[in-house]
């Protein structure tokens, strides 16, 4: 079905400004909570958090910001599960969010800030979204 790809895209789109925003939200948290004042900015190629102060615990700081978006993404989207459009959008980007997490925690930054990190997520983004539109877009054909 053409007009629900189309119209999931446009969602997936609208949203993530939003959730890139949630991401810098939970970097700033972890800042915030050690006493120290958070920046955060937003645009079309990602987000970013200034820290203006020494974090306590830096797994948490890298952590938190793919784990906020990535669980209110995902949890959002299964709670919507019976519409078919937010779900696929909602879940798509709150696993991309969630692999995100994991990647900015463990991996290098001078990989997480380069323009390959932006490709790979970009990928792995694409092949859940085809996947879920593939698994949930099915009709159920009755032999005649």
């Amino acid at each position: 079905n053409r007009k629900r790809v189309l119209i999931c895209m446009i969602m997936f789109f609208a949203l993530l400004p939003v959730f890139s925003y949630l991401h810098e939200a939970g970097h700033a948290l972890v800042c915030i909570a050690d006493g120290n004042e958070a920046e955060i900015s937003v645009n079309f190629s990602g987000g970013t958090t200034l820290c203006h102060g020494d974090v306590s615990n830096p797994f948490a700081y890298k952590i938190s910001g793919g784990l906020l978006a990535g669980i209110i993404g995902t949890t959002i989207g299964i709670a919507l599960f019976r519409w078919k459009i937010p779900f696929i959008a909602l879940t798509t980007i709150g696993a991309g969010h969630l692999v995100n997490a994991v990647i900015e925690a463990f991996a290098d930054s001078y990989f997480t800030r380069g323009g390959d990190w932006s490709a790979i997520l970009a990928f792995i983004e694409f092949v859940t979204f085809l996947s879920l539109m593939i698994i949930f877009d099915r009709k159920t054909v009755r032999p005649a």
